[in-house]
């Protein structure tokens, strides 16, 4: 209901869903980060393939509620994806998740990266 593009007003069903202009960087960043999510979430078979199983998550972190960090991985077969999640504006530097397995990993979205 207008969440997707950050709009400012509560929704009103009276009323269009007021569209931002192309001046509005805030909402200009929610929209492109709408699209990241949604372009991630169909290019990795990880993010959607065992949604009706819960053998498709596994908790990473869930013990730091107090910092409102979590941290889970998404299985598919061999595929897996991380989802680290920090719900506030706070910088967690240094903060370490336990991976499902050893290697590289390739960071694929970052939400305080500039773009």
């Amino acid at each position: 209901m207008g969440g997707e593009y950050a709009q400012a007003s509560e929704w009103d069903h009276r009323r269009p869903l007021p569209r931002p202009g192309a001046d509005d960087a805030a909402a200009t960043g929610v929209c492109r980060l709408v699209a990241d999510l949604n372009r991630l979430y169909r290019s990795e078979p990880a993010l959607h393939a065992a949604d009706a199983s819960c053998d498709g998550v596994q908790w990473l972190e869930r013990d730091e509620s107090l910092r409102s960090i979590y941290a889970y991985a998404r299985h598919a077969g061999s595929e897996i994806a991380v989802v680290v999640l920090n719900c506030t504006p706070v910088p967690r530097l240094g903060f370490r998740v336990g991976l499902p397995h050893g290697g590289g990993w390739q960071e694929r979205l970052n939400t305080d990266a500039a773009v």
